[in-house]
């Protein structure tokens, strides 16, 4: 949920960092908003969080984020759930990098609470120009609940004609596992950066829109003197989706069919920041006929000492 909600919405941030011996730390806080269009559930919602990076000499970093995610109803009520991550990087002296992540969830969606997510990812430095990655993660939701319907048909056979009786039958199983593979790569050229991902997503057992789904992402980033553009686009279908090393996890039942949207960063001093942007998503929801969309504006803006 979180973050697949609300991660986008990062409304405002401040960062300092400070250097002791080796050590660097980084820390930021943030802030965001979303708002829901055709949803028959959702109205708004909005994200609080904390994120802390700690590098140590030329090999390690560790990152730590947490963060208070609570989603309006329409009717009446919220959900409110508590994310933390912590993902840590081994640096190769040839530019490779090894990544290790955990994500647990503590929500009011009895499905999804206490859900945890593993992360492990490698990437490649082929040169300047080319690096390539690849990134496995395995979620699993100990209390959701799936119930199946079978029809079964029984023959009886009688001396005039063949007599048939339908019936129903309804069980219930408990757990649910999520693995996902997501191959990578960025090309650079002077200050372009082109980066494509694919993603792959197994489910042990359909929430309610199949097992399997598959989508690719185009991100378009550009540098050139205090300013960086970007923009990104992805299309194809995603549940219960895990992105940005750990640190995004959509965890409702929900199929996300596509996304776009754009920034702009302004960096007036080596020690400051400022993004705008905007960005889109759109997903069916159970019980909804109609594509849901949820559209994001954000500010995001940091110092460092």
């Amino acid at each position: 949920m979180k973050k697949g909600l609300l991660i986008s919405a990062i409304l405002c941030g401040l960062a300092t960092s400070t250097m002791a011996q080796n050590i660097l730390v980084n820390t930021s806080v943030y802030t965001g908003y979303t708002d829901y269009s055709s949803s028959i559930v959702k109205d708004n919602g909005y994200i609080v969080g904390l994120y802390t990076y700690i590098g140590v000499g030329l090999h390690h970093s560790l990152e730590a984020e947490f963060d208070f995610t609570k989603i309006n109803y329409q009717s009446s009520g919220s959900l409110k759930q508590f994310d933390g991550t912590l993902l840590y990087t081994y640096y190769f002296l040839n530019g490779d990098k090894v990544k290790v992540a955990t994500h647990y969830i503590a929500s009011d969606d009895d499905a999804t609470d206490g859900g945890v997510v593993g992360v492990l990812g490698y990437e490649k430095y082929i040169n300047p120009k080319l690096q390539v990655s690849v990134e496995g993660a395995v979620s699993y939701y100990n209390d959701y609940q799936i119930e199946k319907t079978y029809i079964k048909q029984e023959t009886t056979k009688m001396w005039f004609r063949n007599q048939t009786t339908t019936t129903t039958e309804t069980t219930t199983s408990t757990g649910l596992t999520v693995y996902q593979v997501s191959p990578a790569f960025v090309y650079r050229i002077g200050g372009l950066s082109l980066k494509t991902k694919g993603y792959y997503i197994k489910l042990s057992d359909s929430a309610g829109f199949g097992k399997d789904f598959s989508s690719v992402e185009e991100t378009i980033t550009y540098a050139k003197g205090s300013f960086v553009a970007e923009a990104y686009g992805w299309v194809g279908r995603q549940e219960f989706v895990i992105k940005n090393g750990g640190f995004v996890v959509y965890n409702l039942s929900e199929k996300y069919k596509s996304g776009f949207g754009a920034s702009l960063k302004f960096i007036p001093t080596t020690n400051s920041f400022m993004k705008v942007g905007v960005n889109r998503e759109r997903f069916d929801e159970i019980d909804n006929d109609e594509t849901t969309s949820s559209t994001t504006f954000y500010f995001f803006g940091g110092v460092s000492f």
